[in-house]
């Protein structure tokens, strides 16, 4: 026991007793004298407590030594030190003005004595001051913590690291030396029982911070200090003080002085808690700017302008535009996406398509009328001739609206296609139309042909892929911009018909890598997909793909523009050609074409216009992730209510992209011309108008074009017509052999290209004649012999195909890659048919249906072999083959599916997982039992019942799991149980009914149950278990009222692990992990409470999860 008095008369240095460094001493000394405050008028008396009875802080002893020198310098108060119990009385605590709490743990142990206790909160309650440093919170008793006002529950925020820290009540004396938002290195503690209502909280952690908030992302109001009266008394808490380094800081030493003569009461202050946590002062960054101001905040490269073509007074919301044939523009609007941060109301059918007219073709849009309303998201939409496809949200169905009156809004709708219902989270339904150079009405994951005023499926052997937003290159390949899976674009190497391929090294080595100029963390990927400043480092939700083919701006011709919604800016892609394959890369290294500091600059699509220039489709506001990703807990929940981004919505603008002394073309008058009077278009500059001639002819249907057609496709000097020409041809069904053929030797590659695929029918019926016609030996353009690879793979002519790669392979880089990539997936078919032919039918099906819904869903991530796809340093997409997660317990597993998964996994970051809880039963059992009997795996299947059973039970989980989350609420089981060997203080023969894997038969007591009944189990081999469960089965009230769990590694010394109540059915025990080799099941019912037996029908022990 020590006690000692340090006052300004007794100058004895308590370096003697503080075993601290003289250096240390020295900055500590120096820290000190540079604080000041008004002494009070009497010099206050306090009580230091320093002992610790659990984990002893390396920080404790500078913690004295630093309370000495406040003393000293300011002549504030006196110091007297205490590790004695026997101080805690009530009259020798009222000596002192206040007690001080020096990171001390434990503290119930070291004051075990009700007396004890009772006068420390008698004390403070009769006006005693308390002040509580940092680890003062981890320990007590109930009346202590509800006294203190929080009580420890862990450090997310470790005490190396440097966190940032929100000042909520800078008025306040212990405080007001703060700024508003400031960076500290220390430890920061997560708290039980705090609640707001009951504390003045001074400091707090600011989640507007990314390495912050990614910390522990469950947690929305982490305390740092605070205040609080207690009766007569007060209270002042910091949690600073884990480090050394703190008790050397001027700033937290004039925090810790004025908090203490807070508590002594010699400093005023407010003690009403502040109910509402206050907006971070960084919302004012985030506010919304006019379109002037917003103009201003835009970084364009290379001279090109940006312009405003439409604002917040005609949009609301908008997400996707098209033109008709004399260039009205269409908007899809969402105006029910994200309306606050729980998608409240998001399927309510209250959105609309509105038709804005640019009426002098000055860029600017000036009249707008609603053209359709009523719809839940529309997502796709064409226009046709006189006639726009609408496609809503959770439907597959596509109707054609048409407005009959000429006043703007459509007054006819009808079906053109039935898909009926669907299902599936909102960002990953398909999305389009883009009217493809085959003829095909292209989207993410589907396409349609247009046969007499319908539409019908189109063949897609793969989707495109993608979230929002399709493009397609001169020659008609399909570009899908990819957001959730973080690659930017996906399948551009070969037309969808032919099925997906990516090739290795299809980006390049920094393509994925971008430099946005907004510093708002809101990426999903969290603090990992953000530099030092906040900037986002890597393309993350990417959307509205468009390739430049307007025919105005030069250089910006054939290139790739992708939008980054979370990085604020627009990304120019250079698309190399490497012998066959495309590869993608930034047009400007450590740069972007257009990037903004305007937080809600959310471009979601893009556009080539019919006058030619680029136009931009802006969301304009704060949320911008749907909120299956936003769920409570979040690392973006909480970033998102920091900013206040769930705050600014309703707006939208529409910008285009242009270049000064650039022409631009007149106003389009399309739907007024004749298909003869339409031709000529198919050779113009601008792809909207060639297309948009292309579509109406078709379209029309008339025939009277045909002989005009042929002559283009045939003599055309403009290459890119006679493409034109060949493929409108093949949408009237007019395709003709002779043409075809005459065109597989024309000079032009992409001509030679289109003629190959166009001879596909031909072909099938007779192989003889593609190996005489395609020029196998002689090609040499990469792309048309990457098109003879894809007909020859129609046609199923193998032979043909192994020439052209032993010819070319050597020669082509592309062409090789591809090879390799098809004989793998070949591979992997044989293998999974092979397997499906040994199944029954209905397994078989599943199977089916699982590869389907994998291919669509989850492929992106987690790769055709399941290890995962590579996105940078990152690999998306935790491995599948053989995994525990995968193999092992079901319902865990489909708990995982139905929830999500965020954070590390076995050590590694592979993004979040997404929830797939909007998908139906049938189609989650479906793609699990896939992935359960995929790449080696040989797991049970999942049935349907099986999900709907998880999802019952997880109706009232929120939020996205982490993987000790998830093993909390689905442990893992020890096996093996076969070797566990049971005693009991009751004979028996029935041991081995606990671990036969059912609930027929039954261990039990064979009469009432009574104290000191146990039941002991030896594993075959030492674990670190955690807890055991309890099935009794159909004698479900056979179950122990109190019982004991007791644990041991030899069988001779026990540890006893708590004190449990069992319950109806199933009893489970939960401890923290220990090492066991047996364990013991005491039975501690006391005696005639319980007149029937102790049943345990099958047994589980739990372990602790690596």
């Amino acid at each position: 026991m020590y006690r000692l008095i340090f006052t300004l008369s007794f100058a004895l240095s308590l370096t003697s007793l503080a075993k601290v460094s003289e250096a240390l001493s020295k900055q500590i000394h120096a820290a000190a004298a540079t604080v000041a405050c008004d002494a009070p008028a009497d010099v206050r008396k306090l009580l230091v407590l320093s002992k610790s009875t659990g984990f002893v802080h390396k920080s404790t002893d500078a913690g004295i030594v630093a309370i000495q020198k406040l003393a000293e310098k300011t002549g504030a108060f006196s110091v007297e030190l205490t590790d004695a119990p026997e101080d805690f009385t009530l009259t020798n605590l009222q000596q002192y003005d206040a007690l001080v709490l020096n990171n001390n743990t434990g503290i119930e142990n070291f004051l075990r004595a009700a007396v004890q206790r009772q006068a420390l909160e008698q004390y403070v309650q009769e006006g005693g001051g308390l002040v509580a440093i940092h680890a003062a919170s981890d320990g007590g008793w109930d009346q202590y913590t509800e006294m203190i006002g929080g009580r420890f529950a862990g450090h997310p925020w470790g005490a190396g690291d440097t966190w940032s820290f929100v000042n909520e009540d800078r008025a306040c004396a212990c405080t007001n030396h703060y700024p508003e938002l400031f960076r500290f290195k220390d430890e920061v503690y997560s708290y039980n029982d705090y609640d707001r209502n009951n504390v003045r909280v001074l400091l707090a952690l600011d989640f507007t911070d990314s390495a912050t908030t990614q910390a522990h992302a469950r947690i929305e109001d982490v305390p740092v200090s605070w205040i609080r009266k207690i009766g007569d008394g007060r209270l002042f808490y910091t949690n600073f003080g884990h480090n050394i380094s703190t008790w050397h800081d001027t700033d937290f030493l004039t925090h810790l002085l004025k908090g203490i003569l807070i508590a002594t009461g010699d400093l005023a202050a407010d003690f009403a808690p502040i109910v509402e946590k206050p907006a971070s002062p960084r919302t004012a960054e985030v506010q919304p700017l006019t379109e002037t101001e917003a103009l201003k905040t835009f970084e364009i490269q290379d001279g090109y302008t940006v312009e405003l073509s439409a604002g917040d007074e005609l949009l609301e919301e908008p997400v996707h535009i098209v033109w008709d044939g004399n260039g009205a523009m269409y908007v899809a609007q969402m105006e029910t996406y994200m309306d606050d941060i729980y998608g409240s109301g998001e399927k309510e059918p209250i959105c609309r398509v509105l038709k804005l007219v640019d009426r002098d073709w000055d860029g600017v849009y000036e009249t707008r009328t609603v053209f359709a309303e009523g719809l839940v998201m529309p997502r796709k939409l064409i226009c046709l001739d006189g006639t726009v496809i609408i496609g809503e949200t959770d439907t597959n169905d596509l109707y054609a609206y048409e407005d009959t009156d000429g006043d703007g809004v459509s007054d006819r709708k009808e079906r053109v296609y039935e898909g009926g219902k669907r299902g599936g989270n909102m960002e990953h339904q398909p999305q389009g139309f883009i009217w493809n150079l085959d003829n095909v009405i292209a989207g993410t994951w589907m396409g349609f042909r247009y046969v007499k005023g319908r539409l019908e499926k189109a063949r897609f052997t793969y989707g495109i892929g993608g979230q929002w937003g399709i493009t397609q290159t001169v020659t008609g390949q399909t570009i899908g911009a990819n957001g959730g899976h973080e690659t930017g674009a996906m399948h551009f190497q070969v037309p969808h018909e032919y099925g997906g391929m990516e090739l290795p090294g299809e980006r390049g080595p920094t393509f994925l890598e971008v430099w946005p100029i907004d510093n708002i963390p809101d990426s999903q990927g969290g603090a990992k997909r953000l530099r030092d400043d906040n900037t986002l480092n890597h393309m993350t939700c990417v959307s509205g793909g468009e390739i430049y083919r307007g025919g105005i701006l030069g250089d910006l011709e054939n290139d790739l523009f992708l939008a980054e919604p979370v990085g604020r800016m627009i990304r120019r892609t250079r698309i190399e050609k490497k012998g066959g394959m495309r590869i993608l890369h930034n047009h400007y290294p450590g740069k972007e074409f257009i990037r903004s500091t305007d937080p809600n600059f959310r471009p979601v699509s893009l556009a080539t216009g019919p006058d030619g220039q680029l136009y931009i489709v802006d969301m304009y506001r704060g949320i911008i992730q749907q909120a299956q990703w936003v769920g409570k807990g979040s690392y973006l929940y909480r970033i998102v209510k920091a900013y206040g981004l769930d705050q600014h919505t309703g707006r939208g603008r529409i910008y285009r992209v242009g270049r000064a002394g650039a022409q631009r073309y007149p106003k389009p008058k399309m739907l007024d011309q004749s298909a003869m009077e339409l031709v000529p278009y198919l050779a113009h500059a601008n792809a909207w108008q060639r297309l948009t001639a292309q579509k109406l002819i078709v379209v029309r249907g008339g025939l009277d074009v045909v002989p005009k057609l042929r002559e283009m496709a045939d003599t055309h000097a403009n290459p890119v017509a006679r493409l034109h020409a060949l493929w409108t041809l093949d949408g009237l069904a007019q395709t003709e052999w002779d043409q075809v053929h005459k065109a597989i030797s024309d000079p032009d590659p992409r001509i030679r290209e289109a003629a190959i695929r166009l001879a596909t029918p031909w072909f099938q019926k007779d192989q003889a004649l593609m190996r005489s016609v395609l020029p196998l030996k002689t090609e040499t353009d990469s792309q048309v012999l990457v098109q003879i690879m894809n007909t020859a793979r129609r046609v199923g002519d193998l032979e043909t195909r192994a020439l052209l790669f032993d010819t070319h392979r050597d020669g082509h880089y592309g062409l090789a890659e591809m090879e390799k990539v098809l004989l793998k997936q070949e591979k992997a078919a044989r293998i999974r048919e092979e397997k499906l032919q040994k199944l029954e039918g209905a397994k078989a099906a599943k199977l089916t249906a699982g590869k389907a819904h994998y291919d669509g869903l989850c492929l992106s991530c987690h790769g055709q072999d399941g290890m995962g796809t590579k996105a940078g340093t990152l690999i998306l997409g935790a491995p599948l083959p053989g995994s525990a997660r995968v193999m092992g317990d079901k319902n865990r597993l489909i708990a995982l599916a139905l929830k999500g998964l965020q954070g590390p996994v076995d050590g590694k970051n592979y993004g979040i997982m997404m929830p797939l809880a909007s998908y139906s039963d049938a189609h989650i059992a479906d793609v699990l039992s896939y992935i359960r009997s995929s790449w080696q795996n040989d797991a049970e299947l999942v049935e349907e019942a099986e999900v709907a059973e998880v999802r019952a039970a997880l109706k009232e989980t929120t939020g996205i799991y982490t993987l000790s989350q998830l093993y909390e609420e689905f442990p893992n089981k020890l096996t093996a149980k076969k070797k566990w060997r049971f005693t009991s203080s009751i004979p028996s023969s029935a041991f081995k009914h606990m671990t036969d894997g059912a609930l027929k038969k039954r261990w039990g007591t064979k009469g009432a149950q009574a104290p000191d009944q146990w039941l002991g189990i030896q594993l075959p081999a030492p674990a670190e278990v955690t807890g055991l469960i309890m099935d009794h089965g159909s004698s479900l009230n056979d179950y122990p009222r109190q019982y004991e769990v007791h644990t041991s590694t030899d069988g001779d010394t026990w540890q006893k692990q708590g004190d449990f109540e069992g319950t109806p059915n199933v009893s489970t025990a939960i401890f923290p992990a220990v090492e066991a080799a047996h364990l013991k099941i005491v039975n501690t019912t006391p005696m005639g409470t319980v007149p029937g037996w102790w049943s345990i029908h099958e047994l589980e022990i739990t372990e602790r999860f690596e």
